[in-house]
């Protein structure tokens, strides 16, 4: 019999970094509210002497660690956040960002990481090592040789003007920061997303955000859904639904993919430079990426 419990909620943790809150796992979770209780409960189980790190600019994860007995830091774009981040540029293949600490002390900080969102979370751990007195000078230096973890972002060939990358992004809200993140990254290139729906259930609710998330790119190819195994198969949802209703709601740059042929056909309209093609999803399509880059490869 499968576990339903969740899963954080069998943890004991002293020190929490909340980076987000997004309602998913919609077969476990019947409502949004459902899970911000969950969420609630698991704030209040940290004790007293604990620290719970909050991103100030999430409303939900705000009012729900309104009533904790832990002390509470906040970090983010906010003004009224305790670590606030004022400045994120990009410059020599790397993100840049500057913070004010909440003593008022100002620090720039460099990652070899993408996007926004990952600046943010560095902020957190800066936030968090500042709480318990680390030098962050040093903390800037280990976060300038950090490369990052694999399938965020992951890249696997960058070569005459194109790149691949991959990515774990299964939920609309992870789908839109890492599109906005390559963006950033590769400002002049178009971007074409192979996309890998996870889970009937989450495709079937999130149908239209997936359609608006991934409409941010360029050219969208939309693989089979990777099941759950703990789920059965849901005939009333299907990634050719998807691009079926993507192309009623207007884009028409959606393209239903079942197998590695039908991948090359599709990059056969993308362009072969100022490319970034980035896999994304849950499952396997990483396996994928050997036959984007064979057929870049070819022509060359």
């Amino acid at each position: 019999q499968t576990d339903v419990r969740p899963k954080f909620s069998l943890l004991s943790p002293h020190y929490v970094i909340a980076t987000v809150f997004d309602y998913d796992h919609v077969d476990m979770y019947a409502s949004p509210k459902e899970l911000k209780y969950v969420y609630a409960r698991f704030f209040e189980s940290i004790p007293q002497t604990g620290l719970i790190i909050v991103n100030r600019d999430d409303a939900v994860l705000r009012a729900l660690s309104s009533n904790v007995k832990a002390r509470i830091v906040t970090y983010g774009m906010s003004k009224q956040a305790d670590y606030r981040v004022h400045s994120i540029t990009r410059q020599n293949d790397r993100t840049v960002f500057s913070i004010t600490t909440k003593e008022g002390k100002e620090y720039t900080f460099t990652l070899n990481l993408h996007g926004k969102h990952n600046a943010l979370n560095a902020t957190a751990v800066i936030a968090f090592c500042n709480e318990y007195g680390l030098d962050l000078k040093k903390c800037d230096r280990a976060l300038s040789l950090f490369s990052g973890v694999r399938r965020r972002l992951e890249l696997y060939y960058d070569k005459k003007n194109i790149v691949i990358l991959d990515d774990y992004a299964h939920h609309p809200a992870e789908i839109t920061a890492t599109i906005d993140a390559v963006r950033t990254s590769y400002p002049h290139r178009k971007i074409a997303v192979l996309f890998q729906p996870h889970t009937y259930s989450r495709t079937k609710h999130f149908l239209y955000d997936f359609i608006e998330s991934l409409s941010k790119a360029d050219y969208i190819g939309v693989l089979p859904i990777f099941a759950s195994k703990r789920e059965q198969t849901d005939n009333t949802v299907s990634s050719r639904l998807l691009t079926v209703k993507a192309s009623e709601h207007g884009y028409k740059n959606f393209t239903y993919i079942r197998n590695e042929k039908e991948i090359n056909t599709w990059l056969r309209h993308v362009p072969k430079e100022q490319l970034a093609v980035l896999t994304m999803g849950a499952g396997d399509v990483y396996v994928c990426i050997s036959t984007i880059q064979k057929f870049f490869e070819a022509h060359e």
